[in-house]
């Protein structure tokens, strides 16, 4: 068996069971690290002060319930303790987010790097079960967070960072194009042309024709089908160079195209373009109704 401990990434901890770390060794620092003494945890859970003792001496729980209740308490990643993200996060059965799916997003976004990358795959989530007004709320907050966490990242680590911001900024920006409000729509272009810097400074394929793909949206909701066409184009192109599909399932499927294959990104952009390739691209002049490619200072939400 390798000895590869993939929660290394969350801390340095020793090994437990069933491919864990040591569970009482994740409770005892993460009791620590939110300030809690072990009288604390006894008192809020009702249990003696020794039971929580022989907790953080223990390899590992094997209750699942008492697990989803000191995540919830401490704050734990959920899958230091072998829980899923639903185990923890409560939805109510109308499927409205519950206090603790917030409590555990803006945990989660405090934190570093996989944190961000695990919060964005619960914002995904939520996407997908339809909470965009929740989502719409609160992404531009994270987004900001994760901008000051870039600007912190040391040099060997930006482009990590910088990726999973792009990722941010493609969903923030898929959000405000679906909301109803005009500031909203200028959100939205300021925030595609923030990605589509961000994808260029990268050299990333995926980014950059997920960026087109937004610019052609962003021109068609000013009624500029030639623009549109020609960033659509472009943005196919880039999408055969990363492959059979946009981005695999690591990215949400936000706008048209943005998650499909190369015939289905080809049938997006003759939608778009309304019929073939442009032969010239966008005209140079703007047209009445054409998108100003200008962001505004500070471009975006944060």
């Amino acid at each position: 068996m390798s000895d590869v401990r993939w929660w290394r990434r969350y801390g340095d901890y020793p090994p437990g069971r069933h491919n864990l770390p040591h569970m009482g060794a994740v409770l005892s620092e993460y009791r620590q690290r939110r300030g809690y003494s072990r009288a604390e945890v006894a008192q809020a859970l009702e249990v003696k002060q020794q039971t929580v003792s022989y907790w953080e001496a223990t390899m590992y729980l094997a209750d699942p319930e008492r697990r989803i209740l000191l995540a919830r308490l401490l704050q734990i990643p959920p899958a230091l303790l072998g829980l899923a993200w639903e185990q923890v996060v409560f939805v109510s059965r109308e499927g409205e987010p519950g206090a603790s799916y917030e409590r555990l997003a803006e945990v989660v976004s405090l934190e570093g790097y996989y944190h961000f990358e695990d919060l964005f795959v619960l914002a995904n989530q939520l996407q997908y079960a339809g909470q965009l007004r929740w989502l719409a709320e609160r992404m531009p907050r994270w987004l900001g967070k994760l901008r000051q966490k870039v600007k912190e990242a040391p040099a060997s680590e930006r482009d990590a960072w910088l990726w999973l911001q792009g990722l941010y900024l493609h969903m923030t920006a898929w959000l405000a194009s679906h909301q109803p409000e005009a500031a909203q729509t200028r959100s939205a272009l300021n925030l595609t042309l923030e990605l589509l810097g961000l994808a260029r400074e990268l050299d990333d394929p995926t980014l950059t024709g997920l960026a087109f793909f937004h610019l052609a949206h962003r021109h068609l909701e000013v009624g500029d089908r030639t623009s549109a066409g020609a960033a659509a184009w472009e943005g196919l192109r880039w999408v055969k160079r990363v492959g059979p599909a946009l981005g695999g399932q690591s990215i949400p499927a936000g706008g048209d195209g943005a998650g499909a294959g190369r015939r289905g990104g080809r049938a997006a952009v003759e939608r778009l373009a309304g019929g073939g390739a442009p032969a010239g691209g966008a005209s140079g002049r703007r047209r009445r109704g054409q998108l100003a490619i200008e962001a505004e200072p500070g471009g975006g939400a944060s």
